[in-house]
């Protein structure tokens, strides 16, 4: 699982709920993504998770089960490997970034929708990780692990971006 970041100690959170999307395996997971949502202050208590079903009649009205095996994954948003996600002030959208996509929503459960992608031609990146700190009103800095492609003399290394967002009103 993956929290989702809502800025220093949690202030941009409104309802009270830590989020986390999750993948089906640590290593070598290629597919849907899963919510699943806990109070603040259960956190700790696995028993207290809820699993994202489904729309109950519209966006706005997620269904949740204390079943995990009853989840639905998320329409819209797929990842390869690990990823990291945020709400974004500036932009009052939820963002999540894979090794190639960025992807954005108006709320964890969705619907989400890929925004771009960032990958560099000819680049191979791993785990990004988007940093909360210092995001502007249209903007976040990020890390990631990665490398050329095979046969280049460059190590494997560490890279620290910022990916510019354009807001469609």
């Amino acid at each position: 699982m993956f929290f989702i970041n809502y800025g220093n100690n949690f202030s941009l959170n409104q309802d009270g709920y830590a989020y986390a999307l999750a993948i089906g395996k640590e290593w070598g997971w290629s597919g849907r993504v899963y919510l699943t949502r806990v109070k603040e202050e259960k956190i700790l208590d696995y028993s207290a998770y809820e699993y994202w079903m489904k729309f109950g009649g519209n966006e706005q009205n997620p269904v949740w089960t204390s079943k995990q095996y009853e989840a639905h994954p998320l329409e819209g948003l797929f990842a390869f490997q690990q990823f990291s996600a945020i709400y974004h002030e500036g932009t009052q959208r939820f963002i999540a970034m894979t090794n190639e996509y960025v992807f954005d929503a108006p709320n964890p459960w969705g619907p989400w929708t890929v925004s771009g992608r960032w990958l560099k031609s000819g680049w191979l990146g791993y785990q990004p990780g988007i940093i909360s700190k210092d995001t502007g009103s249209r903007s976040f800095y990020f890390s990631i692990a990665g490398q050329p492609e095979q046969g280049d003399e460059l190590p494997y290394q560490l890279c620290v971006g910022q990916i510019q967002l354009s807001v469609k009103e």
